[in-house]
């Protein structure tokens, strides 16, 4: 039988071109079928009869995409090697046959880093560590936060009386959680070096490739769409820069070839810097109202000590915003021909190498020029990388996750810091009632809306410059100020009546779970049906925000 390949765009041209592959794979090792495959172009084409391989792929396009004769080439390393020390593999472009053997031969990667040498160190290794290390954060964080609850529970840590309720209250819970959710985050690859937490493979062209030598390097270089083929996924450390070098740009244009573009994960530079300050002053503050509390016995600090991390928060979230309004403009206006390349011989090459991709994976014919796919090409960018930061990032300058977490790092702290109060008699239904459905509320509802509502004010008006921005930052932050004081004000008064009524009790259950699973559904990057409310608009244009509405 012959399977003529359907005719709408290159999702399906990346499904016939992987589908070739697969047969010319297992031709290898069974030698044998009765199926056939036409394809439209002479650039891929697979014929396979019960006597074996009639035709195959495109000698062209079969030289970049597989490892034929070649099978030792195929490298990777694992993430704890090139997390070490800090990322210090990052510092700078020169290898050598030492960093050559951080690497070892594999049969597929897990990720593919993408990056440019020209990007700062700590930028490219504060993002891996926040997409690679988080989920491992937040683990050993929970486990740290079970034990010091189990410990504050039965009187095993130091309490200070808290002067407005009877019963004391810890603060071990408050010192001990974003230090080590950050040490995890930032170090754990380094502490426990042992195969459980050496990671996941992941290529990175100084340790994968011969930097030394020059043959090896060469055919390394030559095989970098191979590279991609066998990559699960694609981790791009993206900056202004990343779309401006041919040969990163080469990378994108393989992967997007044969993979679709939910498997690339784009970590801008700005966004894990956001994450991580926004932690760090957290805990500053935190720290800072601690001690005045157990020093001075001021009780209501947290009111004025957290309008300095809010204002701090709408400041870097305005940094990201434009960041990110930067991002789409330099994708709206992408060609490849812009692009820069170190060595003007290698442009040659890697334009036909995009060429032979873009035919086979878009049906067009040997007679289709290289000014033509270059330009499907510069189409394909425009269309599937703001796809891919979407995925990747979310609609907001903060993922919701991390949000989430910048709320539990915030709250439960507090809460596990009540429990110390047990054995002293704190009543279980007060802790319940007063301090339990309040932190829910807190940490599920009005914290991740306080900072959605943030990043929208912070991302508007971004034409604003000098003092009309800092006003604009600090109306804002004195609105979002507001709004969660009044939230707070509110929850209180529905604790006190939970307290002392069953009916009470059951409204609040009901007031802090259902606009909590709201939020959830609203604003999870997971949810199909995405609100368009904290929409962010830009406003260097109309055609712009048109873009961006339209993007986000």
């Amino acid at each position: 039988w012959i399977h003529q390949p359907p005719e709408d765009g290159a999702a399906r041209g990346r499904d016939r071109l992987r589908r070739c592959l697969a047969i010319h794979a297992a031709s290898g090792a069974r030698g044998t079928t009765d199926s056939m495959i036409v394809g439209s172009s002479t650039d891929f084409r697979v014929i396979k009869t019960n006597s074996g391989v009639q035709g195959e792929l495109s000698e062209a396009v079969r030289d970049l995409v597989t490892f034929d004769g070649c099978e030792d080439l195929l490298r990777a390393s694992r993430l704890g090697t090139v997390l070490r020390r800090g990322g210090h593999i990052f510092a700078n472009s020169a290898g050598s046959a030492a960093t050559y053997k951080f690497s070892e031969q594999v049969l597929k990667i897990n990720a593919f880093i993408s990056h440019n040498w020209s990007v700062r160190q700590m930028h490219k290794y504060l993002s891996l560590v926040l997409h690679f290390n988080f989920r491992l954060a937040t683990l050993a964080t929970f486990a740290v936060m079970i034990s010091l609850t189990a410990a504050g529970s039965w009187g095993h840590l130091p309490t200070y009386n808290f002067g407005i309720t009877i019963y004391p209250r810890g603060f071990m819970a408050r010192v001990l959680t974003i230090p080590v959710f950050l040490s995890v985050l930032c170090f754990v690859r380094d502490v426990v070096p042992c195969s459980m937490f050496l990671g996941p493979t992941v290529f990175l062209d100084k340790t994968c490739i011969h930097q030394e030598d020059g043959a090896i390097q060469r055919q390394g270089i030559e095989k970098l769409g191979a590279f991609l083929n066998c990559s699960e996924t694609m981790v791009i450390c993206y900056t202004d820069v990343y779309l401006t070098k041919l040969w990163t740009v080469y990378e994108v244009a393989s992967f997007l070839s044969l993979h679709p573009v939910q498997h690339v994960r784009l970590l801008p530079a700005h966004a894990a810097g956001v994450v991580i300050y926004s932690c760090v002053t957290l805990y500053f503050c935190d720290m800072l109202a601690l001690a005045l509390q157990t020093t001075v016995r001021f009780y209501y600090l947290d009111s004025f000590v957290l309008p300095l991390f809010f204002h701090i928060l709408a400041c870097a979230l305005r940094h990201a915003a434009r960041s990110k309004v930067a991002m789409y403009e330099r994708l709206s206006s992408f060609s490849v021909h812009n692009c820069s390349c170190f060595l003007d011989s290698d442009r040659a090459i890697v334009h036909a190498n995009i060429t032979a991709l873009m035919k086979a994976t878009h049906g067009m014919g040997s007679g289709t020029s290289e000014e033509e796919a270059l330009a499907c090409f510069d189409s394909l960018v425009r269309q599937e990388m703001p796809k891919a930061m979407a995925s990747s990032f979310g609609r907001f300058n903060i993922p919701y996750k991390h949000m989430l977490a910048l709320s539990l790092l915030g709250g439960v702290p507090r809460l596990l810091d009540i429990v110390c109060g047990f054995p002293s008699g704190l009543p279980m239904r007060t802790f319940w009632t007063y301090y339990c459905l309040f932190y829910i509320n807190v940490i599920l509802f009005i914290c991740p809306m306080f900072i959605a509502l943030s990043d929208a004010l912070a991302s508007s008006r971004l034409h604003y410059r000098g003092a009309r921005e800092q006003l604009w930052v600090l109306i804002g932050t004195v609105f979002c100020g507001v709004y969660l004081y009044v939230n707070l004000v509110i929850s209180d008064m529905l604790v006190v009546w939970a307290r002392t009524s069953d009916i009470g009790l059951a409204t609040y259950i009901v007031l802090a779970v259902v606009p909590s699973l709201l939020v959830l559904l609203l604003m999870s990057d997971q949810c199909p049906h995405r609100s368009r409310i904290f929409s962010v608009r830009s406003s260097s244009s109309s055609s712009n925000r048109s873009t961006l509405k339209q993007d986000w």
